[in-house]
């Protein structure tokens, strides 16, 4: 029953139960003035029953409107995740009651038809809001994913009603349209750590909950900042990855992948890059993209790392471990580590506990130096120096550098075996320059441009003195990293390795 009804029946009822009988009143009491009294009690009656029955029809009608009212409230809000994101609410008749954009690809679908949605069946807005996404290219065969996820009031009930008459329709919609689509559904669950996350990063709740789930997978090494990046097409290839079994996501059809370079054409890649560097141990012929499906412990999956959807190539042989990054869209080997067996035998084995001495640290030293050599030629170590970073550690030391505009990476152990190392180089960024290529300060220089600002004597004597060689998180700025404790004081400064700028200065007491 609609407001209009409910007040014509109200006044029908008032009607029929107060009759208009004035007339009649007013003659009776001009003949018998002395039934004033009795007149006037019948009449009390009369409106005593005529306000009873009013209650009654006002009690009918709120019971009606009640329902009426719980049946067009706020009962649930559906969130459509593409790269555009769209959130509907919708009452307990599944209409659609308001419709919002939560980005500015949303803007763009609901542009045209956000006004005709308010009113209409959810499944049937869905299937409007599908028909934009499909016609303005945000839905394809190379980018294939849905997110439907219902934050429903009325418990688990409702989710499964309202999901399957959403789901439903994206299946009608996507067979139409010869699409296979991958369409994943949840329920949003109250979880702080989930709400802080798309807060954060302005996202809906239904996307931040499965990055989420990314980020608690086992071994997860992956950046939230990063993840929220992605599309859902991309974050949903990332979940087909570890294994598709979480029960609170339902899953129909795979993530597409068509964007990328296939599996064989990474392999090709990876095969190429390795006979062309000599690199793996053990074998005694050219690998190919076969042989190397034969190696110990072969994977190459589709996953995401430093900004890029790569193809991660892993297996062993002769007891070191392999593990090659392919970027999906060019083809590039990215990264390349290659790492002792932790499961062969005990002939690797050091003491990580053993403290590196001067001798040892020497001798690693002329180690490193003669691998860079080779690689890079002669006398470039001692050239570089400064810009090469190298850390001891308990057991091992690692060795970081740049050169023409790839990042090195190499680990020995204190035995001076090489138990990592990377001796394609990773490309850094396009717009970064190789800073081995540019004209840095020694880190005496640095070293004497920090006393001359902090006002200390050159020939101070510094306590607990480092000084390492560091490069900016973005963009392609080196500097050096000082800290040392002098007169009850702490110090911690960054000197820009190319100017000599002081671009960080602390002292306070120890």
């Amino acid at each position: 029953m609609n407001k209009k009804q409910i007040e014509n029946r109200i006044q029908s009822a008032f009607t029929s139960a107060t009759p208009n009988n004035l007339q009649s009143i007013q003659a009776d009491c001009q003949r018998v003035p002395q039934q004033t009294t009795r007149r006037t009690n019948f009449m009390t009656k009369r409106w005593k029953i005529a306000a009873m029955a009013l209650a009654m029809v006002l009690v009918v009608a709120a019971v009606f409107g009640a329902v009426d009212l719980s049946q067009n409230a706020y009962a649930a809000t559906v969130t459509i995740d593409v790269n555009p994101s769209i959130s509907i609410e919708i009452d307990g008749k599944q209409r659609v009651v308001s419709v919002t954009a939560n980005n500015q690809d949303a803007q763009i679908i609901l542009a045209d038809i956000k006004e005709d949605l308010v009113g209409v069946k959810v499944n049937v807005a869905v299937k409007a809001i599908l028909g934009q996404m499909l016609a303005k290219g945000y839905i394809s065969e190379i980018s294939n994913s849905v997110l439907v996820s219902v934050d429903p009031q009325k418990g688990k009930w409702a989710y499964d009603e309202i999901v399957k008459s959403i789901t439903d329709e994206i299946d009608i919609v996507m067979t139409e349209k010869n699409v296979d689509c991958s369409l994943m559904s949840q329920q949003v669950k109250r979880n702080q750590a989930v709400e802080e996350l798309a807060q954060k990063y302005d996202i809906t709740v239904g996307k931040a909950q499965l990055i989420y789930k990314l980020l608690s997978t086992p071994d997860s090494t992956y950046d939230e900042a990063k993840l929220a990046e992605l599309t859902v097409n991309e974050l949903a290839i990332l979940l087909g990855k570890h294994g598709n079994n979480d029960k609170d996501i339902e899953r129909k059809g795979a993530a597409s992948d068509k964007a990328y370079i296939t599996k064989q054409e990474a392999l090709t890649a990876v095969v190429d890059y390795l006979n062309t560097n000599s690199v793996v141990e053990g074998l005694t012929e050219a690998l190919t993209t076969d042989s190397i499906k034969k190696l110990a412990e072969f994977e190459i999956d589709l996953d995401f790392d430093n900004h890029t959807m790569v193809y991660e190539v892993d297996f062993e042989v002769a007891g070191y471990e392999y593990e090659i990054e392919v970027d999906a869209t060019t083809g590039v080997v990215v990264d390349y580590q290659k790492s002792i067996d932790d499961k062969d035998d005990d002939r690797h084995e050091v003491d990580v506990n053993k403290d590196i001495s001067e001798q040892d640290k020497q001798e690693l030293l002329n180690k490193i130096r003669t691998l860079v050599d080779e690689k890079l030629g002669e006398g470039w170590f001692d050239e570089h120096k400064d810009g090469i970073k190298i850390e001891f550690d308990k057991g091992e030391v690692e060795v970081e550098f740049f050169y023409q505009g790839k990042e090195y990476e190499l680990e020995l152990d204190i035995n001076g075996r090489v138990t990592e190392h990377m001796p394609g180089g990773r490309p850094e960024h396009p717009h970064q320059d190789d800073p081995t290529n540019q004209a840095l300060i020694s880190k005496d220089e640095a070293k004497s441009i920090l006393l001359n600002h902090a006002g200390i004597a050159q020939d101070a004597v510094l306590v607990d003195y480092e000084i390492e060689l560091e490069r900016a998180d973005h963009g392609n700025m080196m500097y050096y990293e000082i800290e040392f404790e002098l007169g009850g004081y702490e110090y911690e400064a960054k000197v820009n390795a190319k100017t000599g700028t002081i671009i960080k200065f602390t002292k306070q007491a120890d």
